[in-house]
């Protein structure tokens, strides 16, 4: 049923062909005067986007509010179909959309002598049925999901993977003899773990005088192993280059180009760590924001982010030396207390050749030893999360406001922001700055932002503009009344405010932070505060707000201080989140009256 009748995405059937092909459509558009339109195949708009693939478009008709919309259409993966000619069999399907989805049914067949493994990401193993067809010697296995809730983009949410129903299919075996370089399925995770070991390097690695002089380049300054693990970690991520890509590439080559995937980077820090002497080891760490990680499926790339576990004298360290964006031992909250796998190179020297899925699994040495191959991230308490914005306003004689406001990111905030701003020309980067934040004035056109530190990691980074607003101010002959609650509020990045009355989604913060902000008022000589700042304060199990104001003949201050704790709490909690991120009124001193002796 449609509600928004606006929303194209809702009024509007489209389908992307991309790989597969689009076999049948059957669409039945139910108005509400009861009239019924049927749509088939031959009346969809087909054109071609910029990728070269065919669009199938239909924009349903006289659409009002209340308009029952049936789609039924079919479609061959082709992906799918040429299964058994691939390295890796498998695809992911996900049941969820903008609307409700009333009842949704899939089924997928494939042949009986297939062995076929799933990973089922909230679909109840009630809503899973098998049956045998003898007939045609296949396996029908279907999924009916109902009352599946529409989705919805709230701040502070669990990732999506984490809260929609979806599905992996991987074929595991298809019964027919193919050459295995071709078709590999693991067994284990220690087979998975094996075919990333071309990348990384043992204690009887043979290193090439290019790479020994670049570690004693990086290194002589350090004094400790702390400082020179330190010093190779951050020449990596400073001076070499991601490029797309699996290909191995030796590491000499990776160092001489300055460029690399991350397996190859990965890969030539921990080589060179050891040359430094320091020991660490080669992981591979599961991506939260792809739902829950589910042991029993054994797959080549459940594992996605390759990474380093460094040993320095007593302490344990975790790097990813190729994100030019993270600050030194930076790990993002999605890979935070998630599991990884641990690659261990068992040969005393490199191959010229890519890693294969066959080889990983023919070459699985088992020497009658367990070896640590799983462990777990810890949580990330090394980076302190921390926003500080500072904002000077000043009050001219004819009430025009001054604003003057500067922010310091710290942590994730600022590796967030350094992500979506970093590949960004000049005047997009000010326009999603002025998108970002609550800018109180209609002309934005002339607000050029200062950004400091944008490449450097390891420093905080700042964020500074200034702008102008007219029409807060009412002067009288005896006193003068300033509207400045539009401009004080203890937030004013969009990211991390609130602003919807009712919340659908349980609650998620990722990770703990502070936000601090400092307001100085100044006005004009002969204008005295007549009304008082009071003080006020919340706390409860999402952290605390504090507001301390402070008053004086020539200015006013006001200090907000916000503290938010990592939680995961249900929906119905979240008027206590609003409590603290959309505060009310005391929060919020209003209007300013100064008496005027001008």
């Amino acid at each position: 049923m449609i509600l928004n009748p606006t929303n194209e995405a809702l009024s509007t059937f489209i389908f992307r062909e991309g790989t597969d092909k689009l076999l049948m459509v059957s669409l039945k558009i139910t108005h509400p005067d009861g009239t019924i339109e049927r749509v088939g195949m031959s009346l969809l708009k087909k054109e071609k986007d910029a990728n070269g693939s065919m669009v199938y478009k239909y924009a349903y008709p006289n659409v009002q509010k209340g308009t029952v919309v049936q789609e039924h259409f079919s479609y061959l993966k082709n992906d799918m179909q040429s299964a058994i000619f691939r390295d890796l069999v498998e695809s992911e399907f996900v049941f969820t959309s903008e609307f409700p989805i009333l009842d949704y049914t899939f089924c997928f067949s494939y042949p009986s002598w297939w062995k076929v493994a799933y990973k089922r990401q909230n679909i109840p193993a009630s809503s899973v049925s098998t049956q045998v067809d003898e007939k045609k010697d296949q396996i029908n296995t279907t999924f009916r999901l109902n009352s599946i809730p529409a989705w919805v983009n709230e701040p502070y949410s669990p990732y999506r993977r984490e809260m929609v129903p979806s599905l992996k299919i991987k074929v595991i075996e298809c019964g027919l003899y193919i050459d295995a370089g071709n078709f590999a399925s693991p067994k284990d995770w220690e087979s998975v773990s094996d075919f990333y070991k071309e990348y990384a390097v043992n204690e009887n690695f043979l290193f090439n005088l290019f790479l020994s002089n670049s570690v004693k380049g990086m290194t002589a300054k350090a004094n400790s192993p702390h400082e020179k693990a330190r010093a190779i970690l951050t020449h990596i991520r400073n001076t070499i280059t991601v490029e797309s890509g699996n290909q191995w590439k030796d590491f000499s080559d990776v160092l001489n180009s300055k460029k690399g995937n991350p397996m190859n980077i990965t890969g030539l820090t921990q080589s060179l760590l050891r040359e430094a002497g320091i020991r660490s080891d080669f992981i591979m760490i599961y991506d939260r924001s792809n739902g829950s990680y589910d042991d029993s499926y054994i797959n080549f790339f459940e594992f996605e982010v390759p990474a380093l576990r460094v040993f320095v004298e007593s302490d344990t360290l975790y790097s990813i030396p190729y994100m030019k964006q993270f600050p030194y031992l930076f790990l993002p909250d999605n890979l935070s207390d998630q599991p990884a796998l641990i690659v261990r190179k068992k040969e005393n020297s490199f191959s010229s050749k890519a890693p294969t899925r066959a080889a990983a699994i023919a070459t699985k040495e088992t020497k009658g030893k367990t070896e640590e191959l799983m462990i777990r991230i810890p949580e990330n308490e090394i980076i302190q999360n921390e926003i500080l914005q500072k904002s000077n306003l000043t009050i001219n004689e004819e009430g025009s406001v001054k604003v003057s406001e500067s922010f310091r990111f710290s942590g994730s905030p600022a590796v967030e922001f350094r992500g979506e701003i970093e590949d960004l020309k000049k005047y997009e980067v000010n326009q999603k700055i002025l998108e970002k934040f609550s800018i109180r004035t209609e002309n934005t056109s002339n607000i050029v932002p200062k950004i400091t530190n944008l490449t450097e990691a390891d420093s905080s980074l700042i964020v500074e503009f200034e702008y102008s607003v007219e029409n807060l101010t009412t002067i009288t002959p005896e006193e003068v009344l300033v509207q400045l609650d539009e401009l004080i509020s203890p937030i004013s990045i969009k990211r991390f405010s609130l602003d919807n009355e009712k919340r659908v989604l349980p609650i998620s913060i990722t990770y703990p932070f502070s936000y601090r902000r400092e307001i100085n008022i100044s006005v004009p000589e002969g204008w005295t505060l007549q009304n008082k700042i009071e003080n006020a304060s919340v706390s409860n199990e999402f952290g605390e707000l504090n507001l301390n104001g402070l008053a004086t003949e020539k200015a006013q201050s006001l200090q907000y201080n916000l503290i938010i704790r990592k939680s995961n709490q249900p929906s119905e909690k979240y008027p206590d989140l609003k409590k603290l991120l959309s505060p009310d009124e005391r929060f919020h001193p209003g209007t300013f009256i100064y008496s005027n002796s001008l």
